[in-house]
C-alpha cells in the first residue's frame, strides 16, 4: 500500500505519504489525520496518495505561517535585497514567529489576520526594544510594515502555485498620523554645538559624525560609509557612494538607499577643520598602537582603528544629552535640523531634496511640509540670527 498509516487515540489515524525529493535531496512528505475504522483509513490513504501524486495537495497547505514566510525570505528576499532591508524583514519575521507563526498558512482567515493586526497595535511588546515604552503596541507604521510583509508572502505563494487564496484582504489598519519631524530650534543648535566643544579628544570621531549629520544632512550609514581618502578639502566636499554597517558577521558595505542617495555633499569650513583634526588624531593613534592599529579606510573609526559600530553613535549622543540635561533626540533629528536650516535660508525644494538624497521631491515635501510653509523672509532673518548667535557663542565661550 502506498504511504503509511498509524493509529492514534480513539478512531483517529495518522496518514503519511512521500512523493519524490526536494532540490536538497530530502523526501517531500505529506500528512493528514482522518477518523474512522481501519478500512476507512486505508481508503482515505489511497485517495490521499493519489491527490498528492497528481499535485492536488500542496505541500504548503500543511506549512505554518512562519515556515511560509521564511521560505519567501530564503527564496525571494535574501538573495536579492540589501542587508538593511533583510534585517528589517527578519525583525518582522520574529514578530510573526512569536504570534501567529505556528498556525497553518492555509487555515488562516481574515478574522485571524485582523486580530493579529489589533494585537500588534495595542498589546505587542518588542523584547528587543532598547527603551521600554510607556504604552504597549507598535507604531502604526510598524504595524503596516508587518501586515505588508505577510500580505507579500501570501501573494508570492499564490504566484508560485502553492496557495489558492490569501487571508489578508479587507484588513483595517491603524491610522497613521502625519507627525511633524523633530528638528532642533536655533537655541538648541547653539547649546548642542557648545556641548560638542566640551568633548575630550578621544570623542573626536563622534563629534565629526554628528557635525556631518547636522551640517550635511547625512544618514548614519552614510556617515560610517565615508572613507578618509575621499574627503576633498580643496572643494570642501565628500562623495556619498556607499554605506557601511557592522552586523553579526562583521563589517559589510552596501550601496546607498537609492540612486538619488549617491551624491556629493559640501561641508562648512568649521566642519572641515574638525575632520582635519580627526585625521591627525588617527595618525597619532596609529603611531602609538603600532601593529594593534587596524587602519580601516573609514573616516569615522572605532576602537583600534576598526570601523565604528553604528549604534555607538546613538550611545554617545544619549550619554552627552543626559549628562547636560538636554532633551533627548536621535541622530536622525540632526538630519531634520539640517533640512530646517536650509528651509530657513529659503532654499528651493528641488535643491533640498537633492542634498538629502531623496529619490522624489514628494518625499521631502511630505516629510517637511510644515517647514516649507514658513520659509519666508522671517525665517531667512532667523537663519541670519542663528549664524550670528553661533559666532557670538564661539567668541564668548
Amino acid at each position: 500500500m502506498p504511504g503509511t498509516m498509524r493509529k492514534r487515540g480513539g478512531d483517529s489515524w495518522y496518514l503519511e505519504v512521500t512523493i519524490g525529493t526536494d532540490f536538497r535531496g530530502k523526501p517531500i512528505r505529506y500528512n493528514r489525520t482522518v477518523h474512522g475504522t481501519r478500512k476507512q483509513a486505508e481508503r482515505e490513504l489511497a485517495k490521499f496518495y493519489s491527490q498528492c501524486e497528481n499535485g492536488e495537495i500542496s505541500k504548503q497547505s500543511i506549512t505554518t505561517v512562519y515556515q511560509m514566510c521564511n521560505t519567501v525570505m530564503d527564496k525571494k528576499i535574501r538573495p536579492a535585497s540589501k542587508n538593511n532591508t533583510i534585517k528589517g524583514y527578519e525583525s518582522i519575521l520574529r514578530q510573526i514567529q512569536s504570534t501567529i507563526g505556528s498556525q497553518k498558512a492555509s487555515k488562516l482567515k481574515p478574522i485571524h489576520v485582523q486580530e493579529w493586526v489589533n494585537y500588534l497595535s495595542y498589546e505587542y511588546e518588542n523584547p528587543r526594544r532598547r527603551r521600554k515604552s510607556k504604552d504597549a503596541g507598535l507604531s502604526p507604521k510598524s504595524v503596516k510594515n508587518a501586515y505588508s510583509f505577510l500580505n507579500m508572502c501570501y501573494e508570492t505563494m499564490i504566484e508560485w502555485g502553492e496557495l489558492d487564496k490569501k487571508p489578508t484582504s479587507h484588513i483595517r489598519l491603524p491610522k497613521q498620523s502625519n507627525k511633524e519631524v523633530d528638528a532642533l530650534t536655533k537655541d538648541e543648535v547653539v547649546l548642542f554645538l557648545g556641548l560638542l566643544d566640551t568633548l575630550p579628544r578621544e570623542k573626536q570621531d563622534f563629534k565629526v559624525a554628528v557635525l556631518l549629520a547636522l551640517f550635511c544632512g547625512l544618514r548614519r550609514g552614510e556617515i560610517c560609509g565615508i572613507d578618509e581618502e575621499t574627503v576633498d578639502f580643496d572643494e570642501m566636499s565628500i562623495p556619498i557612494t556607499k554605506t557601511r554597517y557592522i552586523g553579526p558577521d562583521g563589517v559589510f558595505e552596501d550601496t546607498p538607499k537609492s540612486e538619488s542617495s549617491i551624491r556629493k555633499v559640501y561641508f562648512p569650513d568649521e566642519v572641515g577643520k574638525e575632520i582635519q583634526s580627526l585625521i591627525i588624531y588617527h595618525k597619532e593613534l596609529r603611531l602609538q598602537l603600532g601593529c594593534l592599529w587596524n587602519n580601516s579606510p573609514a573616516l569615522i573609526k572605532g576602537t583600534f582603528g576598526s570601523p565604528l559600530y553604528p549604534t555607538l553613535l546613538w550611545d554617545d549622543l544619549n550619554k552627552l544629552l543626559q549628562a547636560h540635561a538636554m532633551r533627548h533626540f536621535g541622530l536622525h533629528c540632526l538630519r531634520h535640523t539640517y533640512t530646517a536650516m536650509l528651509s530657513w535660508l529659503g532654499k528651493d525644494i528641488s535643491e533640498i531634496s537633492k542634498s538629502l538624497g531623496h529619490s522624489q521631491k514628494s518625499t521631502t515635501l511630505n516629510t517637511y511640509m510644515h517647514l516649507f510653509q514658513d520659509a519666508d523672509d522671517a525665517k531667512r532673518k532667523t537663519a541670519l540670527e542663528l549664524s550670528n548667535q553661533i559666532a557670538e557663542f564661539k567668541r564668548t565661550k
